[in-house]
Order: structure tokens, then C-alpha cells, then sequence
């Protein structure tokens, strides 16, 4: 299982997987990243983002 602030999401289109993305929030609750990954042409991609709260 995951840890507290860690969000796992699995995504699927017609029934058929799609992708598979983690958002993790840091402990100050200010910056988030998410890692997505995902299959392009047969090939596994991975991309992560990072966010970033605005005051």
C-alpha cells in the first residue's frame, strides 16, 4: 500500500489499459509531482511533472 500523500491511479480506454500515473504531495503540502506512465507506438513512455502551490 502506499504511503500517506501517495495517490496511485490506473487509467484504462475501451477496456484495455491506458495508463498508470502516481501523485505524490510533499509533507509541506506546497509542491506535488506526478509520474505518468504510459505506452506510444509499442513503446513505454514515462513523464513526470511537477506542480507547484501558487499564493
Amino acid at each position: 500500500m502506499p504511503v500517506p500523500d501517495v495517490m496511485v491511479l490506473a487509467l484504462a480506454k475501451g477496456s484495455t489499459p491506458a495508463s498508470t500515473r502516481v501523485y505524490t504531495v510533499a509533507h509541506d503540502g506546497h509542491d506535488m509531482v506526478e509520474t505518468a506512465v504510459y505506452f506510444d507506438d509499442s513503446k513505454a513512455v514515462m513523464r513526470t511533472n511537477y506542480f507547484s502551490r501558487v499564493q
